[in-house]
């Protein structure tokens, strides 16, 4: 119980979770709660975008809904002036400021009652006075020429408040180089789509920019995996299982797979920035040559009309659908191949918002599951098999040494996962496990 705010009515300007916190916090003690905004609320299980209405502050929502005795209702507060009554009742009147609500209309309005308090829960805006030459601070290295630029307009996409700094997709300031933006500030980059402005998504933010830096300024490569093409499926999705920061980050971090087409081995970098393919070199030290090399490119992803206000996420078919397996809703890996070439700068700025990469040369789609296990034999391990197969050209079925002699001297062509066995000298017949089509 809040003793200050007993038996008194309180209006909450705001419908995030702030708002929400604070009325769940007093609205045991009071008369009522009102809640308002300008936009409709908006709840992360519908949204799937954590710094949304999360279930844990919904009691004032049930109170809503269920009993009416609290309310939410919608309007730009910025058209409305607080006003004292003089009836001795000290209670806070909200009008519109063209004195528009008359009539019976006035009769009706949600705000009649008026208001004991008024509690403005609006979030919050940086104080980026820190980094101006007129700061008061005297270490001269935080000063810089002036404020950074709001963000009106962004390479790539979306429209995002003047909260954020202006950054690249490398977490550098782009208007002074050499200054870097971490934490909840970096959240421009995947506003409103995955996690990086939350503890939990941008600790794989600044695990990535370490790693930049590391090469940067230390030469230090990404850190990498060298392994036989024979691997990559596996490799794929034991990741897709396992990774926590495509899990966090899905859509903005990826995995990389770099195939080496006359050793056939693969070097594998693990969370790498999306954006920042078109410059694998520059960031990680590692080399892409299209005479070369060809890329698949990991990523987790919902489907596209999976995260919207209002839609029914507790369908019976939410997980489970029959359909292809691009019509995936829920969370699932996505693969992306590109034959002897790396998306650039040109082909991400026109891509479309609802993608995360580039048009491909080929996409695989792994079958969403509820789990989010992917390891069902036919229905997630065969089909990324046979994509990688036809990307390659490769035959990578599991195969018993006995079946693979017979083949190299039938047809005269070696299986891929056949070449340990020529190369041992004591090759056994256990090594492998046969994989019928």
């Amino acid at each position: 119980m809040t003793p200050k705010f007993t038996g008194q009515s309180v209006l909450i300007i705001g419908n995030g979770n702030s708002g929400l916190e604070m009325a769940a916090s007093i609205y045991g003690s009071t008369n009522f709660v009102h809640i308002t905004s300008k936009s409709r609320i908006k709840l992360s299980w519908e949204t799937h975008y954590v710094g949304d209405i999360r279930g844990v502050n919904n009691e004032v929502i049930d109170s809503y809904m269920l009993k009416s005795l609290d309310g939410f209702f919608e309007v730009n507060i910025n058209n409305l002036q607080i006003k004292k009554r003089t009836d001795g009742s000290n209670k806070l009147d909200i009008l519109p400021t063209d004195g528009s609500w008359k009539g019976n209309f006035a009769e009706r309005v949600p705000t009649r009652e008026g208001y004991d308090r008024i509690i403005a829960c609006t979030g919050f805006k940086w104080d980026k006075a820190i980094f101006s030459q007129k700061s008061p601070i005297s270490d001269s290295k935080l000063k810089v020429k002036d404020y950074w630029k709001p963000i009106k307009k962004r390479v790539y996409q979306t429209k995002i408040s003047d909260k954020y700094p202006l950054i690249n997709h490398d977490y550098q300031s782009a208007d002074y180089p050499g200054l870097y933006f971490l934490g909840t500030v970096s959240h421009s980059l995947d506003f409103r789509k995955s996690a990086g402005g939350f503890i939990h998504g941008f600790r794989y933010s600044v695990r990535a920019l370490h790693k930049i830096l590391e090469y940067r300024n230390h030469g230090i490569m990404w850190p990498s995996k060298i392994r036989k093409i024979d691997q990559l499926v596996s490799s794929i999705l034991n990741r897709a299982n396992e990774a926590s920061g495509l899990y966090q980050m899905f859509g903005h971090l990826c995995d990389i797979a770099i195939v080496d087409k006359m050793n056939k081995t693969f070097t594998y970098l693990e969370e790498y920035p999306v954006n920042l393919l078109p410059h694998i070199l520059k960031y990680t030290g590692h080399e892409f040559d299209p005479d070369e090399n060809k890329l698949f490119v990991l990523t987790l992803e919902y489907g596209k009309k999976f995260s919207e206000p209002g839609a029914d996420h507790f369908s019976r078919n939410r997980a489970v659908l029959d359909n292809p397996a691009n019509e995936s809703n829920f969370l699932h890996p996505i693969i992306y191949f590109y034959d002897d070439r790396i998306p650039n700068n040109q082909q991400f700025a026109e891509k479309s918002v609802d993608n995360s990469l580039p048009e491909p040369d080929d996409i695989h789609h792994v079958y969403e599951d509820f789990t989010t296990i992917f390891d069902g034999p036919n229905v997630h391990i065969k089909p990324l098999r046979r994509f990688v197969e036809k990307c390659l050209d490769l035959d990578l079925k599991m195969h018993l040494s006995d079946g693979c002699v017979t083949e190299d001297m039938a047809s005269g062509k070696r299986v891929q996962t056949c070449e340990r066995f020529f190369e041992s000298d004591e090759p056994s017949v256990n090594s492998y496990a046969a994989n019928e089509r």
